[in-house]
């Protein structure tokens, strides 16, 4: 296989460097730019419902530049016979390597997107 890319045009941007770390799959981009998704399972039944005291932080595998990306999270799964209620579906960045979320209570599982320039 030719491996040589010196000859795509500079303004093509393309992966440079992938994997997967704990069941999140990352790809770094030629431009720098770092993408990371996966699924995540949160426990959450130590939470009462309507407390926002205690979020759920979550880990990256690979650390971005700054605090300057974006998370987005999707609700997967719950069980249907517990009630429960998702307050804030927005993942609040905490670092270069990890964000949280608050949800009321329960075991759910989330997909995530993030997306920003990496380290």
């Amino acid at each position: 296989a030719n491996t040589d890319l010196s000859n795509i045009s500079s303004n093509i941007d393309y992966i440079v460097e992938s994997g997967t770390t704990n069941g999140i799959t990352w790809e770094k981009y030629r431009s720098g730019r770092l993408k990371q998704r996966g699924f995540l399972t949160v426990d959450n039944t130590s939470v009462t419902t309507g407390s926002f005291s205690n979020p759920r932080l979550f880990t990256l595998p690979k650390a971005y530049a700054n605090k300057n990306y974006g998370v987005l999270m999707t609700l997967m799964e719950s069980p249907a016979t517990v009630d429960f209620q998702v307050r804030d579906t927005r993942a609040q960045v905490v670092d270069e390597t990890s964000f949280k979320l608050n949800i009321d209570k329960n075991v759910i599982k989330w997909y995530f997107e993030s997306d920003g320039m990496g380290a």
